[in-house]
């Protein structure tokens, strides 16, 4: 699985945070790792562990430096709006339930986008969830505004 540090929109009081990220395929050409959460023990993430500074993470004007968020590693998440504050010196104890939605068959309209088979038709290139089309839809409409301001 794959680790990396990005930078997302920390909102008015930093213009950006740092987010590690684990298994995080927005815009990857790879597959997510799949767990079988009821396999053997070796396949489930059984523990993290933070280490930081408490100097590192001082700032005023936020109630806790830090903040975990669990979600699709296709879908965009922002730990600072939809996570969970976390406490320095605490130990926390997750529990997961995977849900999984069943769309009605045909003849229901739906009208609804498989966005997997789309991005695989389209050689692993585009979208992959709705939510990263939108965002992507209002990243180049922004830059558009952009581009006819300055001209």
């Amino acid at each position: 699985p794959s680790y990396s540090i990005m930078y997302v929109p920390g909102g008015y009081y930093l213009p950006y945070v740092e987010c590690h990220t684990y298994n995080l395929h927005i815009f990857s050409r790879e597959e997510p790792q799949k767990w079988n959460f009821y396999g053997k023990k070796t396949d489930e993430i059984r523990y993290v562990t933070l280490l930081h500074d408490e100097h590192e993470a001082f700032y005023p004007w936020m109630l806790s430096p830090y903040s975990l968020s669990i979600h699709s590693p296709v879908v965009p998440e922002s730990p600072l709006s939809s996570g969970k504050a976390l406490t320095l010196g605490k130990q926390y104890k997750v529990s997961i339930r995977l849900e999984e939605e069943h769309l009605l068959p045909h003849p229901y309209a739906t009208k609804c986008t498989d966005y997997d088979t789309l991005w695989r038709q389209n050689d692993k290139t585009g979208p992959r969830s709705q939510q990263v089309s939108s965002l992507t839809l209002l990243l180049n409409e922004t830059f558009m505004y952009l581009i006819l301001s300055i001209s």
